[in-house]
């Protein structure tokens, strides 16, 4: 791993769409080494966070097989670590010796996340969101709508047998609210 660039991304992935397909794709270009964490792996059930880590990963694998290393990442409680920055890196360094890219959805948000002196031995690379207008909120609606169409055009076709079980899912959700 010494001569291997790693990199890492972060996303919710509530559920996998074609924009975090693209981020991760490029990423795969960028690196040799790609750790995924799946964020607010310990939340599902809501409408927001309708999926288990478990279903979450199992749709990464389906579509990335062994070219990632799929984590979950649970959000920071109160006291944890002074920043969410260093929460992040230190998870990663459990998994993977070093970082040397971060890549993420251009925010601003991301920029502020860590101290300045990270940006010594980690480069920091924004994916603009505007090659793929969408968003997890977007295929949610999809699925809650039956808007089977939407859902595949926005989502790999790997995942489009998962659609009836992903609808029912979140269907049952929506009605224990």
């Amino acid at each position: 791993m010494k001569d291997k660039k790693i990199g890492l991304i972060l996303g919710r992935f509530n559920p996998l769409h074609i924009g975090h397909e693209y981020l991760i794709n490029y990423a795969l270009t960028r690196c040799d080494i790609l750790l995924v964490f799946v964020g607010s792996a310990s939340k599902q059930d809501t409408l927001e966070n309708p999926f288990s880590y478990k279903e979450r990963e199992t749709m990464l694998k389906k579509v990335f097989k062994d070219e990632i290393i799929v984590a979950p990442l649970n959000d920071l409680g109160v006291g944890d670590v002074p920043t969410w920055g260093e929460y992040l890196l230190s998870s990663a360094l459990k998994i993977v010796p070093r970082v040397d890219i971060f890549f993420y959805g251009d925010e601003d948000k991301c920029n502020k996340w860590f101290k300045k002196e990270v940006g010594n031995h980690m480069v920091f690379e924004p994916i603009s969101r505007n090659h793929i207008d969408i968003h997890g909120i977007d295929i949610r609606i999809f699925l809650l709508n039956n808007d089977e169409e939407s859902f595949k055009k926005y989502t790999n076709s790997k995942l489009h047998p998962l659609y009836k079980e992903l609808r029912k899912r979140i269907l049952e959700i929506k009605d224990k609210n």
